[in-house]
């Protein structure tokens, strides 16, 4: 039988070319395509003809189990691709055709360099094709038909780079289920690319038995295939198994005269040790591929991470002259190259010098406008771990690996760690919340988002009680591999040490002295959170409807960590932050005063952070807290959270040429911290600063382009300039990214209020004045009140006041409280009821200076003095005025005064 490809004959029982390796058309196989199908495409190579009025056919590349293959010419696009005729038998399946479009749709999503691009599935005068990228240069199996068995420094090599291209269809849960020599090509510039990803799950059907058609090929596939069971992603690495053996011995593990006959080999047979075929093999290697073929997938590598791990590891043991120089980078360390001559060689470093210079020039002109870091510090974003284990009750170790790591890295002050928050934010924003695994174009899109050079993925494995982390170091931009590290333990109690281990490792592939490293800040993980597995556990999930806005979820779920751990600071602080964002500020400082009280089991950064809100929250002594943001920024000159506590604590002291200072280095260093960016502009705003505030607001939508919170903070700079119409487009875009956001219906309402829409806005803030948290409550019903004054209509402003403070008395809220009770009072004074108006102002005394809130008791007393002018009594009331003078004047700042 003659091969299509190098023209040799061979004997008509071969399946395989003896001289090139390519696969033959048997003939059961010919006499599966009709003649006059076999005509046109012989006439078409022979003339030059076009197939499908589109694709010029150049030449026949091969013929395997699922059709012929050929060079094309897409005419429209200019464009050599790749076209596979699909044999008529498979072509003749409705079924089979829907699964082909269906898995193609996914297969097109899978991008990487080692990877052949799939296109699309096409059809001609009932003649289904599939096309794809073309790669010029050979198939493995053609390589090995003329060099025979690799040394092991190839081997791996190409191993490596398989791994490589395996482990981006794995994340997108593209199982190959056909991997084998014929389908792996090494290009001109020696890069290996897998071909043919999404096409063999396709013929799974009980209609599809012709001949030469199989789910997979004899000689490479899986026991569980043989078995026809359900394959994943560990059927893949039995495949590679196969392909390594063949490399590394010139020999297939198993060889039978039927396809039947080898696939039960597959599944009973024990292969022949690889270094009984060839003893050069290290012992390594050679492990490393019968741990590969195990017959049962849980005994085979866990995972591709796993398994390019360890060929790294016997990467870096193998004699250097084994190293092949490709004519491009890859993230491996062996690289592939055919011999190229001196002129060959000159155009491709020309063109490998000009794209260094082109990305040199690009990187200093993409940062001509910002700020240089401190030492241009690798800056990582650590993603959620996939959770391989097969057990759903270890998925909360998705978010809680990434957060204790995230937490770990962060006390070092050599490296730019995403916060957990924003981490959560970009992800949300990417709909990528719930994936499982992340393609590397949505890490390149996080990386984009979240400002960083780095990503950090992770797997966890399990093995009874013995779990495994692996993580991979990419970089953000290129998406090259530079490390890979592993680590185990046994028990849920040692994911601590292990995090510890992986923290101490990842800080080693950057390149930091080492004398800088070992006096980088890096105290044990389970010291700055908690050595409790289950209040963890608890803490995440609180995180978790934390950032959905679930406030009280949240904290009961923090109120269950800390119920099992009484020392868990971080879980007090995320209560105080919760209670403070419904409003609760009391219950807030109460949980702040906790944290403050176990601050030891916090890193050196977040416990100089939570002295500083705890001055500023609960003692008012903002000099202390000043000084403790500025302790922070001592070791971490560009903590944006620091930055951004330290302008607040100078606006609250109206010192506006520091608290414009701070804000403005928050933008500057491009703060993930949306309030940043808000706070800044509403105090722009407040001095009629307008084209400033929308130049930061607009900064902001640069950097991170869809937030609710920064389209409400520019309806209400356009609201303050009186430009309705913006405004409201803006509280639209606001609706549209969010329709559930909690203030929507109060921001909505104001736009409304504003314009003199009085019914419009009633409204609005009666809706509003239904929602489940305090907070939204207590806007709808101030702006119930300001309506109802607008009017005139003391009467029912009261009565609006009255009722509201049942729930402020609920959910103790003091601060609204005493503030309502003023109001009340002052209602009291323009309805004739001055005694009622007295003791409502005393009420509201009593509260505020209970919390010292001064804010409040000045109020208060102002009312307490108009009261006794209602009853005539200008004595007392000028008693009151001298009492409210001299409380102005001790002590006080000068915005207060």
């Amino acid at each position: 039988m003659k091969c299509p490809k190098c023209r040799t004959d061979n004997p008509g029982d071969s399946q395989f070319c003896a001289k090139c390796g390519s696969q033959l058309l048997l003939a059961d196989d010919q006499a599966s395509i009709p003649t006059q199908t076999m005509k046109r495409v012989i006439t078409e190579l022979d003339t030059g003809i076009s197939f499908a009025g589109r694709y010029q056919i150049i030449e026949e590349l091969g013929r395997g189990g699922m059709g012929r293959v050929y060079k094309v010419l897409d005419t429209e696009l200019k464009e050599k691709i790749a076209l596979k005729l699909l044999k008529p038998q498979i072509a003749a399946d409705e079924d089979t055709i829907e699964r082909f479009r269906n898995e193609l749709k996914t297969a097109r999503n899978v991008t990487h360099k080692n990877i052949c691009r799939m296109y699309d599935l096409g059809k001609f005068e009932g003649n289904y094709f599939i096309t794809m990228e073309y790669v010029s240069g050979e198939d493995l199996k053609s390589m090995l038909g003329m060099m025979g068995k690799l040394g092991p420094g190839k081997t791996v090599s190409i191993g490596i780079q398989i791994c490589e291209g395996l482990l981006e269809a794995h994340k997108l849960r593209v199982v190959h289920r056909d991997l084998k020599p014929q389908n792996i090509m090494l290009d001109r510039e020696g890069i290996v690319r897998i071909m043919d990803f999404g096409i063999a799950r396709s013929l799974e059907s009980k209609g599809i038995t012709g001949a030469g058609v199989m789910i997979g090929t004899p000689e490479y596939m899986s026991p569980e295939q043989a078995e026809a069971k359900e394959v994943d992603r560990r059927s893949d690495i039995y495949s590679l198994g196969v392909i390594l053996y063949e490399l590394a011995t010139g020999q297939l593990p198993f060889q039978g005269e039927t396809h039947l006959s080898i696939a039960m080999k597959h599944k009973g047979e024990i292969p022949k040790n690889p270094q009984e075929l060839n003893p050069q093999i290290d012992d390594d290697l050679n492990s490393l591929i019968l741990k590969c073929l195990e017959k049962r997938r849980e005994d085979r590598f866990a995972n591709v991470v796993e398994l390019m791990a360890e060929l790294k590891r016997i990467d870096q043991g193998l004699p250097t002259t084994e190293t092949l120089v490709s004519q491009r980078k890859t993230s491996t360390s062996k690289q592939i190259t055919v011999t190229l001559g001196p002129k060959k060689l000159f155009v491709p470093i020309l063109v490998v010098v000009g794209a260094i210079i082109a990305i040199l020039a690009w990187q200093l002109l993409s940062r001509k406008d910002r700020l240089p870091l401190a030492g241009d510090k690798p800056s990582l974003a650590i993603m959620y771990f996939e959770n391989s284990t097969g057990d759903q009750n270890f998925d909360h170790w998705r978010r809680g690996l990434s957060s204790l790591l995230i937490s770990d890295l962060q006390q070092s002050k050599y490296i730019d760690v995403l916060s957990s928050d924003r981490l959560f934010s970009v992800l949300r924003d990417l709909d990528l919340l719930e994936s499982e695994s992340y393609a590397t174009e949505d890490l390149q899109e996080l990386a984009n988002l979240g400002r960083n050079s780095h990503v950090v993925q992770g797997i966890l494995t399990r093995a009874g009680n013995n779990f495994r982390i692996n993580v991979t170091i990419q970089e953000a931009g290129s998406g090259d591999l530079i490390g890979s590290e592993e680590v185990e333990g046994q028990g849920e109690a040692s994911f601590y040490a292990m995090v510890d281990e992986l923290t101490r490792r990842i800080k080693a592939h950057f390149p930091i002295p080492q004398k800088l490293l070992v006096s980088d800040f890096d105290r044990e993980i389970e010291n700055i959170t908690t050595s409790s597995p289950e209040a963890f556990k608890f803490y995440v999930e609180g995180r978790r409807l934390h950032h959905l806005g679930k406030f009280a979820g949240s904290i009961a779920e923090m109120e269950k960590a800390v119920k099992i751990d009484p020392e868990f600071a971080m879980a007090y602080r995320s209560l105080a932050v919760a209670y403070t964002s419904r409003g609760l500020l009391n219950r807030g400082r109460e949980y702040l005063e906790k944290a403050m009280q176990y601050k030891d089991r916090l890193s050196d950064r977040e416990r100089h952070i939570i002295r500083g809100d705890y001055f500023y929250a609960s003692e008012k002594n903002y000099d202390e807290s000043i000084a403790a943001y500025r302790l922070v920024l001592e070791d971490y000159p560009e903590d944006t959270m620091a930055l951004h506590n330290l302008a607040l604590t100078y606006q609250s002291l109206e010192d506006w040429d520091n608290a414009f200072k701070y804000y403005k280095a928050c933008v500057t260093y491009e703060s993930t911290f949306i309030f940043s960016y808000t706070q800044y502009a509403e105090l722009l705003v407040n001095q009629g600063r307008f084209a400033e505030a929308g130049e930061v607001m607009s900064r902001y939508l640069e950097l991170y382009p869809e937030h609710v919170e920064i389209r409400q903070s520019l309806a209400y700079a356009y609201l303050a300039q009186k430009q309705y119409e913006p405004a409201q487009q803006e509280l639209d875009k606001a609706v549209a990214i969010n329709p559930e956001y909690l203030l929507n219906s109060v921001y909505q309402a104001a736009v409304y209020h504003y314009q003199g829409e009085w019914e419009k806005a009633e409204k609005e803030y009666i809706q509003s004045a239904n929602h489940p948290e305090p907070g939204v409550q207590y806007f709808a019903a101030n702006g119930r009140i300001d309506l109802r004054l607008i009017h005139g209509q003391f009467s029912q402003a009261k009565m609006i006041c009255q009722s509201g403070m049942a729930f402020v008395v609920q959910f103790a809220v003091d601060w609204a409280e005493s503030e309502w009770r003023s109001q009340l009072a002052y209602f009291c004074i323009r309805t004739k009821n001055p005694q009622q108006a007295l003791q409502e102002s005393e009420l509201a005394w009593s509260i505020a200076a209970e919390v010292g809130n001064y804010d409040k008791m000045r109020m208060a007393l102002l009312f307490k003095g108009l009261s006794y002018i209602g009853l005539g009594d200008l004595d007392k009331a000028q008693a009151v005025a001298d009492e409210l003078g001299t409380f102005i004047e001790e002590g006080m700042y000068q915005k207060i005064i």
